[in-house]
């Protein structure tokens, strides 16, 4: 019986143990409206118009840090993942700078996606943004009533 007990007790504190390893669900994407400016951390989702977009990364940030003067302004560059509703998945990126195309915006699924800012901006050379640290801000709006909206084969939008 001493055995038995042995084991059970060995079995519950394992199954605890484990317990404490298993990740929690991801959120539920928060909903956000066209035409407002959202902000989303690495990692983040967000319903806008039935579709789901995710900030899934920063790719790249050779912005000049303030601290430092730099011949170029450098740029940074965010990968973006949209489900839409009919299962189609689209990734794309939006930059920092109009180089020389309009990187700033793209269109996927009927809708201009607008990168407004980047945060946090770098401070010196040596520092490194944690993934974990950067929000973007961004605006989607309808195709058909967008400024200036972006057609797919020309480079200046």
């Amino acid at each position: 019986m001493n055995r038995l007990a042995w084991l059970f007790f060995s079995y519950a504190i394992g199954a605890i143990l484990l317990a404490g390893c298993v990740s929690p669900p991801p959120a539920d994407p928060i909903t956000a409206s066209l035409n407002e400016p959202l902000i989303l951390a690495v990692g983040d989702s967000t319903t806008i118009d039935g579709d789901v977009l995710t900030l899934t990364s920063i790719v790249e940030d050779s912005r000049c840090p303030s601290q430092v003067e730099c011949a170029w302004t450098g740029r940074a560059v965010l990968q973006f993942h949209l489900n839409t509703p009919d299962g189609q998945r689209n990734d794309f990126q939006l930059i920092t700078i109009h180089s020389p195309a309009r990187t700033t915006q793209a269109v996927q699924a009927g809708h201009i996606f607008t990168l407004n800012t980047l945060e946090p901006y770098p401070e010196t050379p040596d520092h490194k943004i944690p993934q974990r640290d950067y929000r973007a801000t961004v605006t989607v709006a309808p195709l058909a009533t967008a400024e200036c909206p972006l057609h797919e084969n020309d480079p200046d939008g």
